[in-house]
């Protein structure tokens, strides 16, 4: 599985995983140019907040509203890992935290997928 373009199948819905100088992060982004259908996309992720949680054991930040770094909108559920430089390889174990959320993000997925398709 490719992760780093990993296809949630679902139009506007992405998962994301990124390493650079200052940090490595992995998210659920929810980009749709029709406000409607973000909405119910970033509310149904509300909905299975608890089971996300119990799949990831632990707690992601949550934002409605954030911008990308070309300024478009979008909301965000992440976990981020600061002080990391994915140049320096004495730092490529603390950036494998990204792994075990990759693969409980695929899990959670794999159960929830359908009741987004029929949003």
């Amino acid at each position: 599985m490719n992760w780093l373009n990993y296809k949630t199948g679902i139009r506007g819905i992405y998962f994301r995983m990124d390493a650079d100088t200052e940090k490595a992060s992995i998210c659920i982004e929810i980009v749709h140019d029709d406000a409607e259908q973000w909405d119910k996309h970033f509310s149904a992720f509300l909905q299975y907040k608890q089971l996300l949680h119990q799949f990831l054991n632990e707690d992601w930040n949550w934002q409605r509203l954030a911008m990308d770094e070309h300024n478009k909108s979008l909301s965000r559920i992440y976990k981020e890992l600061k002080g990391v430089n994915v140049l320096d390889t004495s730092c490529w174990p603390a950036i494998i935290f990204l792994k075990p959320r990759i693969v409980a993000l695929d899990e959670f997925w794999v159960v929830v997928k359908e009741n987004f398709q029929q949003l």
